[in-house]
């Protein structure tokens, strides 16, 4: 089945990559368009074999991922409806878009994805929505493809703001929490560069997650690393102290930032 991209920036992209490289689809499947003529020539010197007919993505495509920014949606989906029919998939790549609003403007079936930069690596959650016209067979279709580079978890619409913020979001708001850890680190030691003090809590951080994959959970780890009245146990203490708060802040900030940001369809 031929697929198309419209938008082939930093998500639209990535996702043609790694569709192609865990061979969920084979180049000559892959339909991409862009305004910008330089990113589709970038992608195609990546992923040499697709195609990059702007004009035609549509009309030929069953089924269409939007990677466009959220506000260019309205401009994207009125440039695009006059080619859309019933028989597609329409698939939406932003929280801020609803699929209820979409299918109001276009024949087709709507269905959302929100990606993670994980699946650059064929890892990580792709979380899935589903509008009203969606069909079983749409559904069996589409988590088969997400499967081959991600784990698709189907979830509601109205959970996708804090869902996006563990999955789509995580890997940004993790990487800045190791960063600054690090660099405390060699603040404390200035004998300790940098680079040896990123080096260590990223190897750390992979370490632990082939902990949580080989089945201990959270507090597992926290119990056979923490002794009681110990070294471990006193930073705890700090962090217990001052982490929810914070997390709390970043999960208003980013609910507050999406409920303010202009309509796009």
């Amino acid at each position: 089945m031929d697929v198309g991209f419209i938008g082939t920036g930093s998500m639209g992209g990535m996702l043609v990559r790694s569709l192609v490289r865990h061979g969920a689809l084979a180049p000559e499947q892959v339909w991409a368009a862009n305004r910008t003529p330089g990113k589709l020539e970038a992608l195609r010197a990546a992923v040499p074999g697709i195609h990059t007919a702007p004009t035609a993505t549509v009309s030929t495509c069953p089924v269409v991922f939007l990677c466009v920014k959220p506000g260019d949606t309205r401009a994207a989906l009125a440039e695009m409806e006059p080619a859309l029919r019933a028989d597609q998939l329409l698939i939406l790549l932003s929280n801020l878009v609803p699929i209820a609003g979409v299918e109001e403007q276009v024949p087709c079936r709507v269905a959302k994805v929100i990606p993670s930069l994980a699946q650059e690596a064929g890892c990580g959650i792709a979380l899935v929505m589903y509008g009203r016209r969606v069909t079983p067979r749409d559904r069996q279709w589409l988590e088969g493809l997400l499967g081959a580079i991600s784990r698709p978890l189907v979830i509601e619409e109205s959970q996708g703001r804090t869902c996006a913020d563990l999955t789509s979001c995580g890997p940004a708001f993790l990487a800045c929490v190791l960063r600054e850890m690090a660099l405390a680190a060699s603040r404390q030691q200035p004998d300790l560069p940098p680079e040896m003090a990123a080096a260590m809590a990223r190897e750390t951080v992979l370490a632990t997650a082939r902990l949580l994959e080989a089945g201990m959970d959270f507090e597992a780890i926290i119990r056979r690393v923490a002794v009681p009245g110990g070294v471990t146990a006193a930073g705890l203490a700090v962090l217990e102290e001052q982490i929810p708060g914070t997390w709390e802040q970043l999960l208003t900030a980013t609910r507050h930032r999406e409920e303010n940001a202009p309509a796009p369809v």
